[in-house]
């Protein structure tokens, strides 16, 4: 009995003792609680302290572009969006088009030999110098334009630009370089020979404009690549690398420090004669090529363009109004909202005929002509049934009854909202002013340009469509082009 009473007794102490304790951790829990909802809570209605008003969106204060033209001709642009982080580069008016059918590649070749020694640096000197800035510098060429750009913290933007002047205006083309750049290139040439995308623009420009200025190759060939030397690349950069035919463009960078950096690197260029360089003038010819594969299990990619609005007509905005409406895409999408699943080519097209891989309007744009058409890819033993729902696509461009007010609205918003939000870019609204100033020689400000959007009417996009079916098609098809018609058959069903 004796141990019973005391087993007993000290089974109510432990139970006791954590019954105390267990009051002790929800006192010290609520107590937790109490001091943490007694301290000063943040309103979600006032300002912080020292914080500026808020202000309105139309209000926000508006960033002037500014631009200064040097002695020698070299205009230099800036915007300053006061964050501490600028972007600056040259823009250069060369690129395939003004290259010739012989020798055609200098360009693009200068893009993959950027950054590489000059007669100031050693490469490695160079990306010493990158490095210690933790600077992101890019190199592209397109068929108008070359583009050198840096993107650094404002403090180095001095470092930056005497890098670029070195590398643009100085290289050393050294022999060594040269043959390991053109080891690298051959494998580029073999690397786009399987990407069908690129080969069919290129073929697509080719059968656009002959084998001349807009229709030449962008890349160079494994013959032209042999013809490449130093001796013909610096005659390319002496050329076509001069101040008259230069923008040097800031974004993020004051003005003034601007233009003393820009004097200071690029000011003792010599202007080059612009009579040296003639630019013959567009000859749109709409033909077609077609490759023909007989791998039943292969893809067929078929391209339908027309000659369109260039950078200079008053098409342009209602063009790129039909380009969004049109839209399209991938059979499979990743992602969220915001793919244009509600434009004509999802609906129409992917969302209809299972066999359809992709299909994508584009629209190549250039100064004075321009490619709109429409992009697909399907299995081999559907090739005809692709080309028959391209053709009643771009037909149905031109047709008023499909043409909704919500589906003008649709697109004009989706352009518009692309637009500005590619602009909060620093890298994109570089290119944008360098762009819009080696075009127009002046910027058109996203205020004007969505102004011109809200302002297109339903007939201007129809009158745009109508005036491009009216050219003769350009038809780009590799795969199995067994059963797809030919030129005349694809020419007659748009003009019937």
């Amino acid at each position: 009995k004796t141990k019973n009473t005391l087993l007993i007794a000290l089974c109510f102490a432990l139970k006791f003792v954590s019954m105390i304790t267990s009051l002790a951790r929800r006192a010290l829990r609520l107590d937790r609680q109490r001091r943490c909802f007694s301290m000063p809570r943040v309103s979600l209605t006032q300002l912080y302290p020292n914080t500026p008003d808020p202000i309105a969106v139309d209000d926000r204060p508006q960033y002037e572009l500014q631009r200064t033209t040097l002695d020698n001709g070299l205009v230099v642009a800036s915007l300053d969006t006061h964050e501490p982080t600028s972007v600056v580069g040259v823009l250069v008016n060369a690129g395939s088009r003004y290259e010739d059918g012989d020798t055609h590649g200098h360009a693009h070749f200068l893009e993959r030999f950027a950054f590489k020694s000059t007669t100031e640096s050693t490469s490695f000197v160079i990306t010493q110098a990158l490095e210690k800035m933790g600077c992101n510098v890019n190199a592209t060429t397109s068929r108008e334009s070359m583009i050198y750009s840096a993107e650094v913290l404002r403090k180095f933007t001095d470092d930056a630009m005497n890098v670029l002047q070195d590398v643009i205006v100085n290289p050393a083309f050294h022999i060594h370089e040269l043959n390991n750049a053109k080891c690298d290139y051959v494998d580029l040439i073999h690397k786009n020979a399987t990407d069908s995308e690129i080969t069919v623009m290129e073929d697509a420009h080719e059968a656009a404009y002959g084998r001349k200025g807009l229709g030449l190759p962008l890349y160079a060939s494994r013959r032209t690549l042999d013809l490449i030397s130093g001796e013909s690349l610096r005659h390319y950069v002496s050329k076509h690398i001069v101040p008259n035919r230069m923008i040097v463009c800031g974004v993020g960078v004051d003005h003034d420090k601007f233009c003393e950096q820009a004097n200071k690197y690029f000011g003792k260029m010599k202007p080059g004669d612009d009579a040296k360089i003639q630019l013959e003038p567009v000859e749109y010819l709409g033909k077609e090529v077609r490759v023909h594969s007989g791998d039943q299990t292969a893809l067929t990619h078929m391209c339908i363009s027309f000659e369109t609005a260039n950078w200079h007509s008053d098409d342009l905005i209602p063009m790129c109004v039909l380009q969004s409406m049109m839209g399209g895409g991938g059979s499979f999408s990743a992602g969220g909202p915001g793919k244009g699943m509600y434009t004509r080519l999802y609906v129409n097209v992917l969302n209809q005929y299972h066999w359809v891989h992709s299909c994508n309007v584009f629209n190549a744009i250039h100064t004075d002509s321009a490619l709109f058409g429409v992009y697909g890819v399907t299995d081999s033993p559907h090739a005809k049934d692709l080309s028959e729902v391209l053709v009643k696509e771009l037909k149905g461009m031109a047709d008023p009854a499909a043409l909704t007010e919500e589906v003008l609205n649709r697109a004009k918003n989706s352009l518009r909202s692309s637009v500005l939000m590619n602009l909060e870019h620093r890298d994109i609204l570089f290119e944008d002013i360098g762009r819009q100033l080696l075009t127009y020689g002046e910027r058109h400000s996203p205020e004007s340009i969505v102004s011109k959007i809200e302002a297109v009417s339903a007939q201007d996009v129809l009158s745009v469509a109508e005036k491009m079916l009216r050219t003769s098609p350009t038809v780009v098809v590799r795969g199995d082009t067994t059963d797809i018609p030919h030129h005349p058959e694809l020419k007659a069903s748009f003009t019937g």
